[in-house]
């Protein structure tokens, strides 16, 4: 072409208006990468990317909801699936992620509450039956729960985890010898499950059998040494049945694991004590109290500790910090009153 006529271009087809989500599916993708690959905020920045482009993408949505539940951050988790839902309406599958949250948050009644509306939406898989016998359970509904978990045994028998869950269901309604048996079938169906091994100790510590519960948490660590919940356990076993020293070399590994809750600190305590290693349960008491500052009974216990060890100003101080920490604690109040009587014994 030549002259004006050379600046005219052929002509094409309009281009469909489907960019954005074209951008968000790629940073989508770019996204669950960096997730794969443990760049959790390098992830979280491609998904909002893409939510950019089409902040109706139900993928980057639901994707950024598991990231902040994996990180713990379950409110935000709960946001995003709530913006999903805005923008999906009524979905089975985010009120089922929905009540994971919940019942991650410690609220098991609003956990079922949207796995029922879940149900209602769509046929009830497995794993949304199995929630909602968890849900049962976490309210203390243990007939409810051991029905769900019973239902689901006849379903899926070679499933260890059900029957696991059948084990505290009994568990919670006094079904000793109904437990028993449960744990010890899911633990034929799959040894590697630690859990089941924790329930049946937790279930033989309630007995004279003692030395079996010790068996069964020894067993745990010795697929998983570093274990937080069988090492607490066996601990506790140990303290039962006396044995203070080995009660205490488990919760002080734990502290050197890094891993120790402040019950497996004041559990420390109270050994050193029976051990009568004072040194040794304050400093434990302490190194809890850097770490849990807001700890009421720590500070009660501390404070107590000091009070008979003849340092009654930091003992009055950590019993006063508790004391505003916990002001309707009636432990509280009566270790005040145990302070005050002492104190007024020595003057």
């Amino acid at each position: 072409m030549t002259g004006d006529a050379g600046h005219l271009r052929l002509a094409r087809p309009p281009r469909k208006k489907d960019g954005g989500r074209r951008h968000a599916h790629n940073y989508y993708l770019l996204g669950m990468r960096r997730a794969d690959a443990g760049a959790g905020e390098e992830a979280r920045t491609h998904l909002r990317r893409a939510l950019d482009f089409d902040p109706a993408f139900l993928p980057a949505l639901r994707a950024l909801a598991d990231l902040e539940a994996g990180a713990g951050d379950y409110p935000a988790a709960e946001r995003w699936l709530r913006q999903a839902l805005d923008a999906a309406g009524p979905n089975a599958d985010l009120y089922f992620h929905l009540g994971n949250v919940a019942l991650n948050r410690n609220d098991p009644r609003r956990a079922l509450e949207t796995y029922r509306q879940a149900e209602a939406l769509a046929d009830a898989t497995p794993e949304l039956r199995f929630n909602i016998g968890l849900a049962y359970l976490f309210m203390g509904a243990s007939a409810e729960a051991e029905t769900a978990f019973t239902a689901l045994t006849l379903e899926q028998p070679a499933n260890a985890r059900v029957w696991d869950a059948l084990g505290c269901a009994r568990r919670q309604r006094d079904d000793a010898a109904g437990a028993e048996a449960a744990f010890v079938k899911a633990l034929e169906l799959d040894p590697a499950l630690n859990d089941a091994r924790d329930h049946l100790a937790q279930l033989l510590m309630e007995t004279p059998d003692l030395r079996r519960a010790q068996r069964v948490l020894e067993g745990a660590l010795q697929r998983e040494p570093e274990r937080r919940s069988s090492l607490h356990l066996l601990g506790m076993v140990y303290a039962a049945s006396h044995d203070y020293a080995a009660a205490a070399a488990c919760w002080q590994r734990l502290v050197d694991l890094g891993q120790a809750s402040p019950e497996a600190y004041q559990s420390l305590a109270a050994a050193a004590l029976h051990l009568g290693d004072r040194a040794r349960a304050g400093a434990a008491l302490t190194e809890m109290l850097l770490l849990y500052p807001d700890h009421a009974q720590g500070h009660v216990q501390l404070g107590l500790l000091l009070l008979d060890e003849g340092e009654s100003a930091d003992g009055w101080q950590h019993l006063e910090t508790a004391a505003l920490l916990a002001p309707g604690d009636p432990t509280v109040r009566q270790a005040l009153a145990t302070a005050r009587a002492l104190l007024a014994r020595r003057r």
